[in-house]
């Protein structure tokens, strides 16, 4: 919490107890928000002279050397729960838009003030309040940070707070009228009025939610029932309750809901509770297989050259002159090859074609049991040998920044080069990848169709289906992923891996269900390099889980970070394959700390669910499979967890 004298206070979540007081600012501290992995707290000053944003380690309460210079009074700082670092900010002039730390976006918010911020669960809206000259709320794509509809209407006084229920279905809001009102997102209508006797400060959802708990200057916390069979609402055993088809008028009731707080400390007291989910990550490390459906197919262009039918490594090089890269081909053994007239028959039977829409028709064909037929050729399993550099025309020195997280350097090192040469279309490719990274989408779109405009590119489709899904256009990027399918040339790691990236890049656009099915259908292939799917496959569990688990969904949360552990198991005493840099130039992936990160996830999301012998099973676990560094680091973070 903030309080009037500038302080910053940490509190015991279970017991009450002030764990820390720093001074943060010279005046009041008007907002503040824990970061998505809670490692810092952002906190902002409502003093006119105190225009900064400052950020405190959680650990240490020590200050963080940077800070955000905003121009104008801070009123809110709000983080999207999901994703990457991005916080926006209110102020009285405008929002402003942080992603990794540098301004991505400002536009005007409310004819004056901006006072209050919420973002959606999956980070594809975000919603402001205004003050009392604009006391509406008003609705923001994320992808173009343009206004969704018109402002709600409804409160007559300045709106102080708002927030988002863990469905994204609906919002609640506070406001100096002395009412919330609760907000159906579908059609931005009013669906109850709570009514206090004084301004309301606050308003958030109970964890279940099925309740609203809201907090004003009559210095009372008033927990409000929803009315009946609006909210959806999560029961004791973690289910999804769908709301009824009709509801009564809101009541006040007396009984406020209760959080549950586990204490580390007990977790050796209860080592005997043996987890029947973590044995079964003991017995094996190996992703169970079944029917595999989608796996792209490689391009089906038939060559009277014989060299056409062998699968194919693409070795990038650059000239000093143009940077333009040259492909370089070499033929690499295979069993049996089939050519594009010849249907493949396995022993499950005859290929036919998938009726799935969302395998478009570069993709695989598939036998009637769901077994793959490549049209263009059947090849050995194998470790993919492929390298970040081939698959995506990238130089050195932009891999490097940008696996460091360096996109400035990266950004800056590339608009150079198009500088020196506009018909690089590699560099544009490659910017719009940054781009991407920054959550830029409108400019990585545009540098993705330079790319394309110069030279046609599997480097310049890739980028041009990132950038389509990062703008919710999801049709049209399946079009450009499709068309960068045919552009593999036979080589199957190329193929594999842009299936991959087809797959993450849906995920970011929200289409989680169909992503995590085309991966783990392609993970229990016996065919398919098990390492790049493991990474894959647990990089997308733990993404879910921690929206499940900042939704207060832990059953939910515990069964994605369990698959997650599952998948990477193979990184306990080993080093993710070279081949898997790919995902860490695009979508920012730490694949160095996944093995640990899916265990620390899945500890903590055991102790919410209050199941403390099998967070001690599941420590156990990670320890006993752990090579030396990963256990030196585990043990002080079990201590230090042990302790809040």
């Amino acid at each position: 919490t903030g309080d009037e004298n500038g302080e910053l206070i940490a509190w015991h979540a279970k017991t009450g107890e002030s764990l820390a007081k720093v001074k943060v600012h010279g005046s009041a501290v008007r907002s503040l928000d824990f970061s998505p992995d809670d490692s810092f707290v952002a906190t902002a000053s409502s003093a006119p002279n105190d225009q900064k944003i400052r950020f405190w380690n959680t650990k240490t309460w020590a200050q963080y050397p940077g800070t955000y210079d905003c121009g104008s009074t801070v009123r809110c700082v709000r983080y999207a729960r999901s994703g990457v670092y991005m916080l926006a900010v209110a102020t009285d002039r405008d929002i402003q838009i942080y992603v990794a730390e540098k301004l991505q976006a400002k536009f005007k918010g409310h004819s004056h003030g901006t006072l209050s911020l919420a973002w959606s669960p999956d980070r594809t809206r975000l919603f402001s309040g205004g003050d009392d000259l604009d006391p509406s709320i008003r609705e923001w794509d994320t992808s173009s940070w343009s206004q969704v509809g018109l402002p709600w209407k409804g409160h007559t006084y300045k709106v102080n707070s708002i927030a988002v229920n863990s469905f994204g279905t609906h919002a609640v809001s506070a406001s100096s009228d002395n009412s919330v009102r609760l907000w159906q997102l579908s059609d931005q209508t009013t669906v109850a009025v709570f009514q206090h006797t004084s301004s309301v400060v606050c308003a958030v959802f109970s964890a279940d939610g099925a309740h609203i708990l809201s907090g004003g200057y009559d210095k009372k916390i008033t927990d409000w029932k929803a009315p009946k069979g609006i909210l959806p609402s999560v029961d004791a055993s973690n289910k999804v309750q769908e709301p009824a088809p009709k509801w009564q008028s809101a009541s006040k009731v007396e009984s406020h809901s209760k959080t549950g707080s586990s204490d580390f400390k007990s977790l050796h007291a209860a080592s005997t509770a043996a987890s029947s989910d973590l044995k079964a990550l003991q017995a094996s490390s190996t992703i169970a297989s079944s029917d595999f459906n989608a796996l792209p197919a490689a391009s089906t262009t038939a060559s009277p050259n014989p060299k056409s039918l062998q699968a194919v490594s693409a070795t990038t090089t650059f000239t000093s002159k143009s940077q333009q890269p040259s492909l370089t081909v070499h033929p690499v053994p295979r069993k049996q090859s089939v050519s594009t007239v010849d249907q493949f028959v396995a022993k499950s039977g005859q290929f036919v074609t998938t009726s799935d829409p969302s395998v478009t028709k570069s993709e695989q064909l598939t036998t009637k049991s769901g077994q793959p037929v490549i049209n263009s050729e059947q090849i050995d399993s194998k470790t993919l040998v492929i390298t970040a550099d081939d698959l995506l025309a990238i130089t050195k020195t932009i891999r490097i920044a940008s696996m460091a997280g360096d996109l400035i350097t990266a950004e800056k090192v590339l608009t150079q080069e198009i500088t020196a040469d506009t018909k690089n279309f590699a560099s544009y490719a490659n910017r719009s990848f940054v781009m991407a990274r920054k959550l830029n989408w409108e400019n990585a779109l545009q540098d993705a169709n330079k790319s394309l405009a110069v030279q046609t590119s599997l480097a310049g489709y890739i980028a041009k289906g990132i950038a389509l899904c990062g703008k919710q256009l999801v049709e049209d990027a399946r079009t450009a992923f499709d068309l960068a399918f045919t552009l593999t040339h036979g080589n199957m790691d190329a193929t594999v891996f842009l299936y991959f990236i087809k797959a993450i890049a849906l995920f970011n656009a929200n289409r989680h269900k169909e992503a995590v099915l085309r991966v783990e259908e392609l993970a229990s292939d016996p065919s398919a390099d098990p390492l790049a799917c493991g990474v894959v496959v647990a990089n997308l569990r733990v993404q879910l889980g921690t929206i499940a688990f900042n939704g207060a969904h832990h059953s939910e949360a515990i069964e994605h970070f369990t698959a997650a552990v599952k998948a990477s198991t193979f990184l306990a005493k080993s080093s993710p394959p070279a081949a898997c840099e790919a995902f860490t130039v695009l979508f920012g992936w730490d694949n160095e700390t996944l093995w640990q990160t899916s265990n620390k996830k899945l500890i903590l999301a055991l102790l919410g669910a209050g199941r403390l012998g099998e967070a001690f099973e599941s420590y156990r676990f990670a320890m006993d499979a752990s090579n030396e560094t990963t256990k030196a680091s585990l043990h002080p973070w079990v201590l230090s967890e042990s302790f809040q």
